[in-house]
């Protein structure tokens, strides 16, 4: 469940020594300024790290690590249990010889990546909100439509969630993931959080359970339902009235009527039905979920349920 994650620690002269061999850095130069980082083969091992004026900054995949250590793929496209992640978080404290009480997470992901009958695409699409408070989802400008959908994202924001099509992404990357592959994240931005304490079981409980929280049901585009007998007619007008609201269609209907938009007729029709829509009409129209919806929150509950486990 733990993916990335920027590590940042002060280091003392024979840490950094340890640190520069252990993660095979170089020396770079800048004016006169002497700093460390990993080469472009140790990037290949998706680990990120510069030493500079004694700091450490690193980031790495857990997900990724694993994959890489277990069967040589840097892939995050299938099952990772949090008790893996763990041993990672725990392998690479090893490699580095550092204390996680030492260590601060400035930025860290909780996800969950699972495969569905359909491709993606076509529930993403659906979703445009998400989490218990229903932010509001957006398309993502630097992807193709509806292939990846994020909350807002300021300079400020310190949550932010994001789903996308991993199987698309892998592709355009040259990589091959199995297919259908969806993937759902939580970010937290603009951290500190001690390392001791963000491994602590209590703690990732509770992450674990504010992921599911934000994804074991987001708010997905659905259909009318209406009873046996209702004309198209008034499925379109029922639509628009639980859309919008049983007043804000009205207004908006009178005023196309004094525009001269719509016949005094139709005008007529949609106020008598206006006016019986909480005693009459109402009664035969229900929001339902569709089969995508459905099968997403089973897909999503089966896999978290495996995924938390510690």
């Amino acid at each position: 469940m733990f993916d990335k994650m920027t590590w940042k620690v002060r280091l003392k002269p024979d840490e950094q020594e340890h640190v520069i061999r252990a993660l095979s850095m170089v020396e770079c130069t800048k004016g006169s300024a002497v700093y460390y980082q990993v080469t472009e083969a140790g990037k290949f091992r998706d680990i990120h790290a510069i030493v500079k004026d004694g700091k450490l900054t690193m980031r790495f995949s857990c997900h990724k690590m694993w994959n890489l250590w277990l069967r040589h793929e840097l892939d995050n496209s299938d099952m990772f249990t949090m008790a893996q992640a763990l041993a990672v978080i725990r392998r690479m404290l090893t490699l580095l010889d550092l204390p996680p009480e030492r260590i601060k997470c400035d930025r860290f992901e909780v996800g969950l990546s699972f495969q569905l009958d359909s491709e993606p695409i076509y529930y993403i699409r659906l979703m445009k909100a998400v989490g218990e408070s229903g932010k509001e989802f957006f398309i993502d400008a630097l992807w193709e439509k509806n292939r990846q959908r994020t909350s807002i994202k300021t300079q400020t924001t310190k949550k932010v969630l994001k789903v996308y099509d991993k199987t698309f992404e892998a592709e355009q990357k040259g990589r091959q993931v199995p297919p259908r592959i969806i993937r759902v994240e939580t970010i937290w931005k603009r951290q500190s959080a001690n390392l001791q304490a963000l491994i602590e079981p209590a703690n990732i409980s509770r992450l674990t359970s504010v992921f599911w929280r934000d994804w074991h049901q987001p708010t997905f585009i659905r259909e009318i339902h209406a009873d046996k007998g209702c004309k198209a007619s008034q499925i379109e007008k029922a639509t628009a009235i639980m859309t919008e609201g049983l007043q804000s269609y009205r207004d908006r209907q009178r005023e196309l009527f004094l525009k001269r938009r719509i016949t005094k007729k139709s005008w007529e029709t949609i106020r008598t039905f206006c006016d019986e829509w909480r005693t009459v009409h109402c009664l035969h129209y229900v929001w339902a979920p569709g089969s995508l919806e459905l099968e997403y929150l089973a897909r999503f509950n089966d896999n978290y349920n495996e995924a938390r486990k510690q």
